[in-house]
């Protein structure tokens, strides 16, 4: 009965000892995934498509002047720094950082609405620089600007999705590393106190077969 009991108390210590170490290492591989995904997905996404909306609003905003009172010199000019100011790059970036279907689906949304916006722009250009004004202008505040706030509403789309991931992930992060080092510090003890119990009971045993059993109060 004796033996049976020992191999029950130390497999159970056994159990948790393994559970702690299980545990424990769950934990990292969690923490380790949210933060790696947190650091290559979420923040540099959330840096591009807000630097790129910044660019889009500030070339809306140099387009708008280029309706102003402008030499044909100063306009090219003015088209130039458009032009170099540019959002390729900062989407080429965002779509090494896409792993999620529903933000793939959303990038490709943006891609054919950067597409047409890009296309319209060309058109202004070439209008301001022939000096059509007229033409430049009634151009812009309609068929344009209505390309610029789908091309808007889907880089907003994806910031807004970046948003809600940096949310949840920043959330897991937080309840994984709150509640972790608690379950493993409970399993711990609980390990201790069936390790103290199997001791004592080796020694209880080796007293009473030693014939030096604890006297009786």
């Amino acid at each position: 009965m004796y033996r049976r009991e020992t191999v029950v108390l130390t497999l159970v210590a056994a159990a948790i000892f393994w559970g702690v170490a299980g545990l424990a290492w769950l934990a990292v591989q969690q923490l380790r995934d949210a933060s790696r995904m947190m650091v290559e997905d979420t923040l540099p996404g959330l840096m591009d498509a807000g630097t790129a909306a910044e660019r889009m609003h500030d070339n809306r905003f140099a387009m708008r002047q280029m309706l102003m009172s402008q030499s044909k010199d100063e306009r090219a000019k003015s088209i130039y720094r458009v032009q170099t100011n540019n959002t390729d790059a900062l989407w080429s970036d965002y779509a090494a950082s896409i792993y999620q279907a529903e933000d793939r689906q959303d990038f490709q949304a943006l891609l054919a609405a950067h597409k047409d916006y890009r296309d319209g722009c060309q058109r202004f250009f070439d209008m301001m620089l022939a000096e059509k004004d007229e033409e430049a202008s009634a151009f812009f505040y309609g068929e344009l600007s209505v390309l610029f706030q789908r091309y808007d509403g889907a880089a907003k789309a994806l910031f807004n999705y970046n948003v809600r991931q940096a949310t949840e992930r920043s959330k897991e992060i937080r309840r994984t590393a709150r509640f972790t080092p608690l379950a493993v510090a409970g399993l711990t003890v609980l390990g201790f106190l069936f390790g103290l119990i199997l001791g004592m009971r080796h020694a209880f045993s080796g007293m009473v077969m030693s014939g030096h059993a604890p006297p009786r109060v």
